[in-house]
Order: C-alpha cells, then sequence, then structure tokens
C-alpha cells in the first residue's frame, strides 16, 4: 500500500483554549491522518454523510466528523514531503465538525 500525504482542511474551526480539550482533539486528528480510509463510524450529518472518528484521551472523549478525497496538484505544480519534491496524488480532509467533552 502506497502511503500517500495528507493535507487537512479546517474549514474555519478553531480549537479550544483548554489544553486538555485541544489534546485530545489533536489525538483524534492524528488518528484520522494515520487512517483516513478507515472510519469508527459513517453517518448522515446535517444532509451529508461523513465519517467519524473518536478516541479516549486522558479525561476527554474527542471527535471528528470529516470527509476526505483524493487529489491531484494541478499540472506541473510540485510540493515539498520531508525533503523531496514530487507531484504525486494528495488525500484531502475536510473537518466538517469536531466535538470534545468530559468523561
Amino acid at each position: 500500500m502506497m502511503i500517500r500525504p495528507v493535507l487537512v482542511d479546517y474549514n474555519g474551526i478553531a480549537f479550544p483554549a483548554d489544553d486538555d480539550d485541544a489534546a485530545a482533539l489533536h489525538a483524534v486528528l492524528l488518528k484520522a491522518v494515520r487512517s483516513p480510509m478507515h472510519p469508527d463510524d459513517v453517518r448522515l450529518l446535517a444532509g451529508e454523510t461523513v465519517l467519524i472518528m473518536s478516541v479516549n484521551h486522558g479525561r476527554r472523549t474527542a471527535g471528528v466528523a470529516y470527509r476526505f478525497a483524493v487529489r491531484s496538484p494541478p499540472a506541473g505544480t510540485v510540493y515539498r514531503i520531508g525533503n523531496r519534491l514530487t507531484n504525486e496524488p494528495y488525500i484531502l480532509l475536510s473537518i466538517r465538525h469536531m466535538v470534545v467533552g468530559k468523561r
């Protein structure tokens, strides 16, 4: 299996000011970036089918609703992955909703 670069579009969603809440959201986003094609659940949310990823982190539970697509950069465009330039396709995660709560 080829590992593709992952770009995340937050759609203007801001992280919470509380450090524990932000850490929980970071953990769930990391899980989504590592395996975007293997969500915990698939749901219909606001008339749109979204993938759901969740994680328990300390005394917090966090979840994200997202969609993903494999995109190719425009012709002639290159971008950097680590120390190399490439023009291979990448995965775009579009975050629709982020939720965090205390357990």
